[in-house]
């Protein structure tokens, strides 16, 4: 039987959240988030491939469902959510080239600007055997990374994270 809800009772909600990754490999920690309006939890969950966290006592409402990999490889995920009832739910952390991570701040089409450094990239590699976001580059700073993984990846050469830049060659 059913508890009769008084005026400023809010009906609440157990919510399960599968996570996924999309391939296996060393555990890694996913952190998943329920936000919305007063209710706002935080769990960690610790995995090869496949866990689920639990959040009890939602009160019904919308809420941002978001999740952090815990590693580079995979993307983070962020959806709304209405909470009306019980309910499980999946989160599928999808393997990433460096490129899409590198690229996955900007919302522009990223390709619009190669050809403002293509001339230049193109002859600092042809001369030295590599380009590197250490070089002066004729982009904003924020978009050399970027860049050179989409000028890296269209050319055919080999794309590397170093030091906190980018290395192409």
């Amino acid at each position: 039987t059913h508890g009769v809800l008084r005026r400023g009772d809010v009906e609440q909600y157990d919510v399960t959240v599968d996570v996924k990754y999309e391939r296996g490999g060393e555990p890694r920690r996913a952190t998943v988030e329920l936000d919305g309006g007063s209710y706002s939890e935080t769990e960690t969950v610790e995995t090869r491939v496949a866990a689920s966290v639990e959040f009890t006592g939602v009160p019904y409402g919308t809420y941002t469902l978001s999740s952090d990999p815990g590693v580079d490889e995979f993307g983070s995920v962020e959806r709304e959510i209405t909470i009306d009832e019980d309910l499980t739910t999946t989160i599928e952390f999808v393997e990433q080239s460096l490129r899409e991570r590198l690229c996955s701040e900007f919302d522009e089409d990223m390709e619009e600007h190669l050809p403002a450094i293509d001339s230049q990239v193109s002859s600092t590699f042809d001369e030295r055997g590599y380009v590197s976001t250490d070089m002066d580059l004729p982009v904003r700073s924020s978009y050399a990374p970027c860049l050179l993984a989409i000028w890296g990846e269209q050319s055919g050469h080999d794309i590397a994270e170093l030091n906190g830049g980018v290395i192409v060659y």
